[in-house]
């Protein structure tokens, strides 16, 4: 993608070393993050955390996607 920048990033201190798994918001607003340690992160489109839950889910996470 010529052009685009990096604004932010998820390390292996944040994610752990899987692929990160993220849908950004029908509006590019905001974008949902779930990493290998079960957590799931909304930010801001500059990377401001806005909220942090823990996933009830044992298993892995391979897709996300927002409800209206």
């Amino acid at each position: 993608m010529s052009g685009a920048k990096k604004v932010f990033e998820f390390g292996p201190d944040v994610n752990g070393y899987s692929p990160v798994v993220f849908q950004w918001s029908s509006d590019s607003n905001y974008v949902a993050v779930a990493t290998e340690n079960r957590l799931l992160y909304l930010l801001d489109r500059r990377g401001k955390k806005i909220h942090e839950a823990l996933l009830p889910n044992k298993g892995k996470v391979l897709m996300l996607d927002w409800d209206r």
